[in-house]
């Protein structure tokens, strides 16, 4: 009797055990599961971040307007009435002392002063008339500080998630190479050094997702971004080599997508080849009108 009730009680024991032990491991995988949904954000955060401080030192936009605003002056009312009745005050205020000439005077500047105002309008994002584009450098400094602000919690995710340290190591590398460059406001080692930041994303997300075709995506993202850096610097066969790797990450994704997806697959294809054709004639805006119609495909993907 005693023996059977240490065998029950033994076998209570280990079923408790291996309950705890079941249970323990759903829960890590859980919170694993939710850091790694935590760090992809993260990831996307930083890639919308870098695409769009790339895009800014050339002004491209994937929208076909802009929206701008500029200070300006009150229209006059100086129809031709209205300017003869201004000459006849005038020439009644001649007749009036000087003090009161005084007093005019700064009421009239005050008003012009008040009626100053801001004027919007909505313009065409052309890439061909805007060949020299003037880079608000200060747009450039504020959102590299914003990535020191987020950087920090996603290097701890991505410890966590054991991610290779040296690759960690080289965003911090890079950012603050960034951070000099913008600082010099130097655009072609901003450009090169935003694309190197960019290309270690895609190394993250393959060590911690298991959507090839988001990390298919982040890959060829990478290249084309590598390849706009070097066209802004004229190095054609280096960025033709860079839309090469593009179009090979991107072949992966081709025979694993859903029947629905095959139209905008074939057009984000189209594209790509499109943005490596403009490369034979070597000419930057060409290459930027092709890359921005590319990499608005890939993003939406």
């Amino acid at each position: 009797m005693k023996k059977n009730l240490f065998v029950i009680g033994l076998v209570s024991i280990l079923l408790v055990a291996f309950a705890t032990v079941v249970v323990f491991a759903t829960h890590n995988k859980k919170e694993e599961k939710n850091l790694t949904t935590k760090v992809e954000e993260q990831i996307d955060y930083i890639e919308d971040k870098i695409i769009a401080m790339m895009n800014h030192l050339n002004q491209i936009r994937f929208s076909n307007s802009v929206l701008t605003e500029k200070r300006v002056e009150e229209k006059e009312k100086e129809s031709q009435q209205n300017q003869q009745e201004s000459s006849k005050t005038e020439e009644e205020n001649a007749n009036k002392s000087s003090s009161t000439e005084g007093e005019n005077s700064q009421k009239q500047e005050q008003t012009s002063s008040s009626e100053d105002s801001i004027q919007y309008e909505i313009k065409s994002n052309s890439i061909l008339n805007n060949a020299n584009p003037e880079i608000d450098w200060e747009y450039m400094k504020t959102s590299t500080e914003m990535m020191y602000f987020s950087w920090p919690s996603m290097l701890v995710d991505l410890n966590e998630l054991k991610v290779k340290n040296e690759d960690i190591l080289s965003f911090s590398t890079t950012l603050d190479k960034i951070t000099m460059a913008v600082k010099q406001e130097d655009k072609t080692t901003t450009l090169n050094n935003l694309a190197s930041l960019y290309s270690l994303l895609p190394l993250y997300r393959s060590q911690i997702s298991q959507n090839h075709n988001a990390i298919y995506i982040d890959f060829t993202k990478a290249c084309v971004l590598n390849s706009y850096a070097l066209v802004e610097q004229e190095k054609w066969q280096e960025a033709k080599e860079q839309l090469q790797n593009a179009n090979t990450y991107f072949s992966n994704i081709m025979n694993s997508i859903e029947e629905k997806e095959q139209s905008q697959i074939s057009k984000i294809y189209v594209l790509l080849n499109e943005l490596s054709q403009s490369l034979t004639y070597e000419e930057k805006e060409l290459f930027f009108i092709k890359y921005r119609n590319a990499m608005e495909g890939l993003i939406h993907f």
